[in-house]
């Protein structure tokens, strides 16, 4: 199977940009989603729980992240561990999630294909304000 073939799922990164007032004198930030790019996410094995008593031990939802070089736009992809993902895919569903290490290079002989990077999912929790 060809790499792009394999690119099953997509994504795009979120980037935080700061705003550019600032509101009693801190920096706001911004989330800034970016193009959307065609990618494989697969989950890593969760480790057994060796708890003693038999409670309930969360692991984070880590996995592993595969795609090309280029989004859809046929601009080049630049991925840093200080970003955040959107992963759109069908049997997956719709999530955020963390890179958690730097990209690594996957590469022939002569050409770059893409990039790999580790990933943790994000569980965001929204609050709603109360209204006085």
């Amino acid at each position: 199977m060809a790499f792009r073939g394999a690119l099953v799922d997509r994504a795009r990164l979120v980037v935080r940009v700061p705003l550019p007032y600032k509101v009693e004198g801190t920096t706001r930030f911004e989330d800034l989603p970016g193009a959307w790019f065609r990618c494989r996410f697969t989950y890593n094995s969760a480790p057994d729980s060796d708890d003693a008593q038999g409670g309930r031990r969360r692991t984070p939802r880590t996995g592993q992240i595969i795609c090309g070089v280029r989004d859809m736009d046929r601009q080049p992809l630049a991925i840093r561990s200080s970003d955040r993902l959107e992963l759109d895919s069908k049997q997956l569903g719709r999530a955020m999630f963390e890179i958690t290490s730097d990209p690594e290079p996957i590469r022939k002989k002569r050409k770059m294909l893409g990039w790999m990077a580790n990933v943790t999912r994000v569980e965001e929790h929204e609050f709603l304000e109360a209204e006085p």
